[in-house]
């Protein structure tokens, strides 16, 4: 009996360790981004790190109101990872105004990035458990929800209400770990319908749409799904929105 009781004590905290770093690898993959102004923060948001090329530049996905201001005058673009004390400055690779998406590209960043796994909502129910990641008032935060309804290119969430500084950050299946969605915009008031944009359309969008036709969906270095399985966009000769 001792000998079974430690060893499930053992497998308690191989479990617990795993189950620790998979979410550490998950936080690692949201950052926080910022637009400056004459060495201002004007503004901030979230966004996720989707692909990493073999040039050993690294692509983050968010909202592009999160990088230019309504009238699309870019600004300088920082990115904070959660666990580094470094600002790493990034530059937008594509743009998509139709969609409010924006690609950034990071020529340095931290060792060992997680690339986010984007995954499907198209065996999702109503009622399962999901969480909104981001940088709300620029402070890193996730909390729970569930999804309330699928409606067209959204998925629309329950006990769950974007915040400013949301914009760009994740929808996270709990039980996979996958992208389900992106938030793109908090509704206008609580009492709204508060939605995010449903990642099937999205992936969709990047790989079949005229504007974005020469994206190319791939799952190279994608690992076997459970914890911290990702995948990415590749986003190969990207063509932006004009």
């Amino acid at each position: 009996m001792n000998k079974f009781l430690i060893f499930l004590g053992i497998a308690v905290l191989i479990m617990a360790g795993t189950k620790l770093e998979a979410q550490i690898a998950l936080e690692n993959g949201i950052v926080r981004i910022d637009y400056v102004d004459n060495n201002n923060i004007k503004g901030n948001g979230t966004g996720i790190v989707i692909f990493r090329d073999n040039n050993d530049k690294l692509y983050i996905l968010t909202a592009l109101h999160v990088v230019a201001d309504s009238l699309f005058s870019y600004q300088d673009i920082q990115v904070k990872f959660l666990y580094d004390a470094k600002i790493f400055a990034a530059s937008i690779f594509a743009k998509y105004k139709n969609y409010d998406l924006a690609i950034l590209e990071l020529s340095t960043y931290p060792k060992n990035v997680p690339l986010l796994y984007l995954g499907t909502s198209s065996d999702k129910n109503l009622g399962d458990q999901i969480s909104m990641y981001g940088y709300p008032q620029k402070e890193f935060e996730y909390k729970g929800g569930n999804i309330r309804k699928f409606s067209g290119d959204k998925i629309i969430l329950d006990h769950l209400i974007p915040q400013t500084g949301n914009s760009g950050g994740p929808i996270i299946y709990n039980e996979t770990d996958e992208v389900i969605g992106i938030v793109l915009q908090k509704a206008e008031n609580s009492d709204a319908d508060q939605f995010a944009f449903n990642i099937d359309i999205l992936k969709n969008l990047l790989t079949h749409t005229d504007n974005l036709k020469n994206a190319i969906l791939k799952n190279e270095n994608n690992l076997a799904k459970g914890g911290s399985n990702y995948s990415q966009i590749f986003p190969l000769n990207l063509q932006s929105e004009q």
